[in-house]
């Protein structure tokens, strides 16, 4: 009996503490909450609208989507999808400067989304979902962070000092150019095919399944736990680690 009574008391503070909100928010801060619950079918008619967007230095893709990837003087920002679904796709750049791409919360089925986006400068890449990224010309700078969470794609051409890759789950990034260095995680059983990318330096930690193949001159660090599997090319000096069933082995 006290367990339902400190139950029911705990809900009740919850709601005192949501309507005192609800009563003294803006009405432009105000959550809609119908949109949690709403389920939008793409019509078919698919639409092109530019978006106007403070400069940006990094792209998130939440969700599903193909974003096609340009690094130019001029930002440009456009998105293509069903044209009853354009007012409930979010674009917006955080105090980061990361562009945030994805529909409003709620059931959305679009036939097509793709996002296009020109950059000056970009610093991070991250999918949240299965969505892909596709580079269109060669992507250079310092360094650049890629993010995968989920079972989203990248296919780059990147010419870097510095790499930072991290797949968790079953995501599969193709990379080719130059990075000096490049620092690889997986979580899950993700891939990373950078054998066309030449890098003097790898450290590459694989938890799980996942396989990484890489292009590395100088020195590569690689540990292993589970049965993940690293393969390299190049006559690098060796730091490994293997727990589990796992392999790192020199190819061709």
């Amino acid at each position: 009996m006290q367990g339902m009574k400190n139950g029911f008391l705990t809900i009740l503070i919850i709601f005192l503490i949501a309507m005192s909100y609800l009563q003294t928010a803006p009405a432009g801060e105000l959550p809609d909450v119908s949109a949690w619950f709403r389920h939008v079918q793409g019509s078919g008619k698919i639409v092109q609208e530019q978006r106007n967007v403070p400069e940006l230095a990094g792209v998130q893709l939440d969700g599903g989507g193909t974003l096609y990837l340009r690094q130019g003087e001029k930002q440009r920002v456009e998105v293509a999808t069903d044209d009853n679904l354009l007012s409930l796709l979010r674009t917006r750049v955080d105090g980061d400067g990361v562009l945030h791409v994805g529909f409003e919360a709620g059931s959305v089925n679009p036939t097509q989304l793709e996002i296009f986006v020109t950059a000056r400068q970009i610093r991070s890449l991250k999918i949240a979902g299965s969505g892909k990224v596709l580079g269109q010309g060669k992507i250079g700078g310092e360094d650049l962070k890629l993010i995968i969470a989920g079972s989203g794609n990248m296919a780059l051409d990147l010419d870097l000092k510095q790499l930072d890759s991290d797949i968790s789950g079953s995501g599969n990034l193709a990379l080719s150019g130059r990075a000096d260095t490049q620092r690889v995680r997986i979580s899950g059983s993700g891939s990373v095919n950078a054998l066309e990318l030449e890098s003097q330096s790898a450290k590459i930690d694989v938890s799980g399944s996942g396989d990484c193949n890489v292009r590395v001159r100088d020195e590569l660090q690689a540990h292993i736990s589970g049965s993940g599997k690293v393969q390299y090319q190049g006559q690098p000096r060796l730091d490994t680690h293997v727990s589990g069933s796992g392999k790192i082995l020199s190819i061709p």
